[in-house]
């Protein structure tokens, strides 16, 4: 009697890394390529998080753009930044501005 979302996490697979399903060693991220991945989400972080590792990423995960601000004030050395548009506080658009 109540509604249920289902994610398939397979039909998304193959999208972020194309060759997810092929046999042999899949190409490997340049070494150490970071990616700052920002989502208010915990649900996405960490659906994204083993995808982006998969794909021979670090990934330093963070919760809001003041959280992913301070990561990058720390000194982490960051290559890629993958954030949500609209989280509470500063949005997507403010973190990158910011940046």
């Amino acid at each position: 009697g109540r509604a249920t979302e289902i994610v398939d996490i397979a039909h998304y697979l193959p999208l972020a890394h194309e060759d997810w399903t092929r046999s042999g060693p899949a190409k490997a991220a340049p070494a150490g390529r970071t990616v700052l991945l920002v989502d208010d989400s915990a649900f996405f972080r960490e659906m994204l998080t083993p995808v982006l590792k998969a794909a021979g990423y670090r990934v330093m995960p963070a919760a809001s753009a003041d959280e992913a601000l301070a990561i990058v004030a720390a000194g982490t050395k960051v290559d890629i930044l993958v954030t949500d548009v609209e989280m509470p506080g500063k949005s997507g658009f403010q973190l990158v501005e910011a940046l």
